[in-house]
């Protein structure tokens, strides 16, 4: 039989009785020691803890969950680099075609590109296009690319085009506009 003792400090007040008031709980007109109002109380808590941890269980496979599932969505897409590798291929055939930011005729050749540029030929065309008539100009690779870049077809399977156009110098100092047209066909490789 477990029996509650209230003792009220001599001096209190009865407005302020609730701060006075000490509880003990006696057994066999003993007290009980706070070990053991610890344990009691903590019955409960203890026996209810296997469905708390299922729950954090589940919370916590929720949490990995999204994680693994927003990261495989965002890195299985396949990216695809063919614009920047035009955008090198573009810069590297004209730092070729040019000798201190000034155009040499004589480099406008498919040889000076092939020496400078290390070319696939079967999935790369280019060609370059030097003033607004196209006076001059130079094609090299797979000329059968250069269809698709008239059509605004798009789609996996089909080659990407691309057009850059630059201002340059020529040897007379007369500025001039190179258009330079690539066309890549590396789904393979690149996508």
């Amino acid at each position: 039989m477990v029996l509650v003792n209230l003792r009220v400090h001599k001096f209190a007040k009865p407005n302020y009785l609730n701060k006075y008031i000490k509880i003990q709980i006696v057994e066999n007109n003993k007290p009980i020691s706070k070990d053991k109002n610890k344990m009691i109380s903590n019955k409960k808590a203890q026996s209810e803890y296997p469905v708390i941890f299922i729950y954090r269980f589940l919370i916590i496979i929720l949490v990995i969950g999204v994680i693994v599932g927003v990261v495989w969505w965002r890195f299985s897409q396949p990216y695809d680099v063919r614009p920047m590798e035009a955008n090198a291929l573009a810069k590297a055939s004209i730092s070729c075609l040019t000798n201190d930011s000034i155009l040499v005729l004589n480099n406008f050749n498919e040889k000076t590109i092939s020496d400078c540029l290390e070319i696939d030929k079967e999935n790369l065309f280019m060609n370059f296009t030097l003033g607004e008539e196209g006076e001059k100009f130079l094609a090299i690779g797979n000329k059968d690319l250069e269809p698709y870049c008239g059509t605004k077809a798009t789609g996996k399977n089909l080659p990407l085009c691309f057009n850059q156009n630059f201002r340059v110098l020529d040897s007379n100092y007369v500025m001039n506009d190179l258009h330079v047209l690539i066309a890549i066909n590396k789904q393979e490789k690149n996508v």
